[in-house]
């Protein structure tokens, strides 16, 4: 993503995820200012396409000419190269070449960093990711790399509403709740498998793949062939220390309702409008520390809850709901209940935002809303 509008200014940044990287205003007068992105609240992002180049267009027309969602990623301060030839050589995934890229096709739930065996298969519980969502990989030389979402038209908006939350808290990452599928765990985890594989170059190591830097390297484009824009909706509420301590610094600045470490019980909840829908996919996340307890509900009822340690996941296509509750009882360390939703509709709006306790460092935050509008081929 190159540029964003908000009311009077243009705002351009150098990757998509919403974290703690710093993008530049271009106001309406010329001048420009920086700022965190997690400064600013309460606001609805627009995505706006620009600087198609002709390798998009190559990759739209040839490689992926009917798929709906695709995304352009590009790491440049590491200056990672693929080894295309010995890719084609070894069989990689039964890649094949076309033009300048290697293109190969992976199962979502193969690149889950998920471990749904850990604790004998009792610590993660609730739905899989879809075993329908394929993502398409076409790598070139230098490591840019275009992912598609591969599936039916809702299944494929997990793409955009599963949002690269990382299930470990020893993996600090920026953009943990506002990322995409893509950028987040289907990338490192595709990047993992290159590098033991031999066939990657330019990573420092395995580790680099989870740090702040790794997502400020990123810079993206998100075409969407939908016939209407898509909307990312993302909310939650969190605690889980204070900034000097925090697992997540992100996290804690805009969605702590507390002033400080403190432990309780707290709620967030909001109520969407959405505007002529035609597809949409939701994730419903509870996830919390031994002791704690969190839930998510929807239009009144509990779609995820988890009593102990680790996370539940509710994940469903094709629905709309209407009222969104997120709430925690802690009695020490985390709670983080979130929801996420991708839905293809004319336009989404939210209101009857409530937090309790007020105030608090998120400050009765709005759930983010980022639109991703129609590619048009221009």
């Amino acid at each position: 993503m190159k540029l964003i509008v908000w009311t009077f200014f243009v705002l351009s940044i150098t990757y998509s995820s919403f974290s703690q990287t710093k993008m530049i205003i271009n106001k309406t007068d010329g001048t420009a200012d920086s700022l965190l992105l997690s400064d600013i609240k309460n606001i609805t992002f627009k995505q706006v396409t620009q600087n198609i180049t002709t390798d998009d267009k190559y990759v739209l027309n040839t490689i992926m000419p009917s798929v709906k969602i695709v995304e352009r990623i590009k790491i440049g301060s590491l200056q990672l190269s693929l080894n295309q030839s010995l890719m084609i050589a070894s069989g990689y995934n039964n890649c094949t070449q076309i033009g300048d890229f290697v293109v190969y096709i992976k199962n979502a739930q193969d690149l889950d960093p998920v471990d749904w065996t850990a604790e004998s298969g009792t610590a993660y519980t609730g739905d899989h990711l879809p075993s329908t969502l394929q993502i398409e990989f076409a790598w070139k030389s230098d490591g840019t790399v275009y992912m598609g979402a591969l599936g039916d038209d809702n299944v494929i908006l997990a793409s955009i509403a599963e949002d690269g939350r990382f299930p470990s808290p020893n993996y600090v990452v920026t953009n943990q709740s506002n990322g995409l599928f893509f950028e987040g765990p289907a990338l490192r985890q595709e990047l993992k498998s290159l590098s033991a594989a031999n066939l990657i170059s330019g990573l420092n190591s395995t580790d680099s793949l989870y740090t702040n830097n790794f997502d400020q390297m990123m810079t993206t484009q998100i075409f969407n062939r939908f016939p209407k824009p898509i909307y990312f909706v993302f909310s939650e509420v969190v605690i889980d220390g204070p900034p000097s301590t925090s697992i997540n610094n992100y996290q804690h600045s805009n969605w702590d309702p507390f002033n400080d470490v403190a432990t309780g019980t707290a709620t967030r909840s909001f109520t969407l409008s959405i505007t002529n829908p035609t597809n949409s996919y939701v994730l419903a996340e509870a996830s919390n520390d031994n002791g704690n307890s969190s839930y998510v509900k929807l239009d009144g009822s509990i779609v995820a809850q988890m009593t102990k340690w680790t996370n539940n996941y509710y994940r469903r296509t094709n629905i709309y709901p209407r009222n969104v509750e997120l709430g925690f009882t802690t009695i020490w360390s985390a709670a983080s209940p979130h929801f996420s939703m991708a839905v293809v509709c004319d336009n989404v709006t939210v209101s009857g935002m409530t937090q309790n306790p007020v105030g608090g460092i998120s400050n009765n935050r709005s759930p983010i809303i980022y639109q991703i509008p129609v590619y048009t081929g221009n």
